[in-house]
């Protein structure tokens, strides 16, 4: 049997003195290969060569990543493996980089982008490049080592540039809105792809906007009515603010409204006064969140995408009142 030159020689396993001992028979930092547990990305990336062994693991504390050297033992080899579907591809001349999301068109990984759904279909993100002809694929789980994410954000895929992912969603007739990713620091977050839905059809249509309204000085107790262009026909709000106490009403049609002007607010509306939406803003409550959000649309013949609102100062001064309605455009 041929011996092992320049080991020592090793006739049983190291074990303490007794079972009631509890110091440590070996220090994993010290080991070829296996597993090693360093505080961040630089203490990783400072593991000695001549420790190091393809397939080898270390935990990183800092983000709680776990990563492994995958094609090779050098820096670039190191793969996020943090409880991840991830897996090694091998494409001549790939020319990706880590945080980039691919698709696949059929015969080779490509750079995926919001504006089809074809090349919307995106499979995973980069989380390591060994080589020019091999990358690590992460369809699911938390990844780390991004940067500049903004932390309990939801990232979609880009209609812009291939293979980046963006905060804002797709808002042009027929791009894909693809949910991708979930940041949770400025440099981790969860890959969390998500069924994407092509804008102009179903929800992806519901753009958001925000309307502001500002009027003249009105005196305590005054009001007007004011038409206000919405950008759409077909909305929903989602949110009312105002900057003081007030009276707030909105309507379909300017009649509407100003029959109902002059109804005070302790009266409860009856019959068809084509009334949306009325609340009454008060010190220290100045703003309203709509919950199930309720649908209005214009009701003028033919249709515009104006509505119509009556603003009255309930407040014991004079006041310039400025009304913002968050909303979701339908049509």
């Amino acid at each position: 049997m041929s011996g092992y030159p320049g080991g020592v020689q090793v006739t049983g396993f190291i074990a303490p003195t007794d079972t009631s001992d509890i110091y440590p028979t070996h220090d994993s930092q010290f080991g070829l290969g296996g597993s090693h547990e360093v505080a961040d990305e630089t203490a990783r990336n400072a593991i000695p060569a001549d420790r190091r062994r393809e397939g080898m693991t270390c935990y990183t504390s800092s983000d709680q990543q776990t990563w492994q050297l995958q094609g090779g033992i050098l820096d670039i080899n190191w793969t996020n493996v943090t409880g991840n579907g991830s897996f090694l591809v091998n494409q001549t001349a790939h020319g990706f980089s880590i945080g980039q999301w691919l698709y696949f068109n059929g015969t080779i990984w490509a750079l995926a982008i919001a504006t089809s759904f074809a090349t919307s279909e995106v499979e995973g993100m980069v989380t390591s490049v060994p080589s020019a002809n091999q990358f690590t694929l992460t369809i699911g789980g938390h990844v780390g080592g991004l940067s500049g994410l903004t932390p309990g954000n939801v990232y979609f895929l880009s209609d812009v540039t291939p293979g980046q992912m963006m905060l804002n969603r797709p808002i042009s007739q027929s791009e894909v809105a693809k949910p991708l990713f979930v940041a949770d620091s400025t440099t981790t977050g969860v890959v969390k792809i998500e069924v994407g839905v092509q804008v102009g059809v179903g929800f992806a249509l519901m753009q958001p906007f925000t309307i502001t309204y500002t009027t003249g000085s009105l005196g305590v107790g005054q009001g007007a009515v004011y038409t206000v262009p919405m950008q759409a026909y077909q909305f929903q709000i989602r949110n009312v603010y105002s900057n003081v106490a007030c009276r707030f009403r909105i309507y379909g049609t300017q009649q509407f409204a100003t029959m109902d002007y002059s109804r005070p607010a302790s009266i409860k509306a009856t019959g068809n006064n084509g009334l949306y939406l009325e609340m009454v803003m008060i010190p220290g409550v100045l703003s309203w969140v709509n919950s199930p959000m309720p649908t209005l649309a214009n009701q003028d013949s033919p249709a515009n995408q104006n509505m119509y609102i009556s603003i009255q100062n309930t407040g014991t001064v004079p006041a310039v009142i400025t009304i913002t309605m968050q909303t979701l455009k339908m049509q």
